[in-house]
């Protein structure tokens, strides 16, 4: 399985490895070129610190410093570069407490949330992947690492990644996963509504757009005031427009899409096209002559 990264990607791991480091391509490109899709974003973990990474790299910016995270700034692109990691407790149920930067790749890959996520790659030793992420990837299942329930109450977030990842993708999530993650949903009310608007609306724009039917099925967002309700079953097949597909979900539980989407703190134009939509969908439907 080749995995030709781009030049500037390359010019990144080699240059750690130049100065004594171990590096790794990790995550969603890794992920993507599995799947046989073209990656995009570059994400690469090694052992370098972060103070080292500065050092070494002729324009780098300090994105998350404080969690071992400096983006290196090439002609060919970007690319963010992390100290392997262990974290810490997490109390908020969204960041750790406390990082610690560690040594060996393995407990950096084992504290990430799904083993999808967790397969890395290396020119010199091919792919990386104690989680077996890319069984998991060829079987089309989002698995989380370890106990789901642990993975979830770390970051709540991750109940909402799990469904868009199933939406972009198309991947069924495992059934333990999937427990898990429906039986914790109510720490969703931990997690800020920006990032589940976030969330919410790339993969309620995705192909497979249906398969976040259990959140809304089991109530996920009734804090918002979004009733508990089931998608139509040609969820997929409507127009691929937010407002619309939302406008849809809110004419089938009766709900104001106003109050829902100002708690999302969603932008006015959202509102605005949901509402319209809302209105057309409610109009009667008009009989026709015999």
């Amino acid at each position: 399985m080749n995995f030709k990264l781009p030049d500037y990607v390359l010019f990144c791991l080699n240059t750690l490895e130049d100065n004594g480091f171990e590096a790794f391509c990790v995550g969603g490109a890794v992920r993507d070129h599995i799947m046989g899709k073209t990656p995009f974003d570059y994400d690469i973990t090694t052992n370098a610190l972060p103070e080292d990474i500065i050092l070494i790299f002729p324009k780098t910016v300090p994105t998350g410093i404080q969690h071992g995270t400096i983006t290196v700034v090439t002609e060919g692109g970007n690319v963010e570069i992390t100290t392997y990691r262990a974290d810490g407790q997490y109390s908020d149920h969204r960041s750790p407490n406390s990082v610690t930067f560690v040594k060996r790749v393995d407990a950096d890959l084992c504290r990430r949330d799904f083993t999808m996520n967790a397969v890395c790659y290396n020119p010199k030793f091919g792919f990386y992947d104690p989680e077996k992420g890319i069984n998991d990837i060829n079987n089309r299942f989002i698995r989380a690492i370890g106990n789901p329930n642990k993975r979830f109450a770390e970051d709540a977030l991750r109940i909402m990644r799990a469904f868009r990842f199933s939406a972009q993708l198309g991947f069924s999530i495992e059934e333990n996963t999937k427990n898990a993650a429906i039986s914790l949903v109510p720490l969703l009310q931990s997690i800020s509504v920006e990032r589940i608007f976030i969330e919410l609306k790339r993969a309620m724009t995705s192909k497979f757009a249906g398969n976040v039917e259990p959140l809304f099925s089991c109530g996920a967002f009734e804090f918002l005031g979004l009733n508990r309700n089931s998608l139509p079953d040609n969820f997929n097949d409507l127009p691929n427009e937010f407002a619309l597909r939302f406008a849809v979900i809110c004419k089938s539980c009766n709900a104001d899409p106003n109050i829902i989407l100002n708690n999302l703190k969603s932008d006015n134009t959202t509102v605005k096209d949901a509402n319209i939509y809302l209105k057309i969908l409610n109009m009667p439907i008009a009989k026709t002559k015999s």
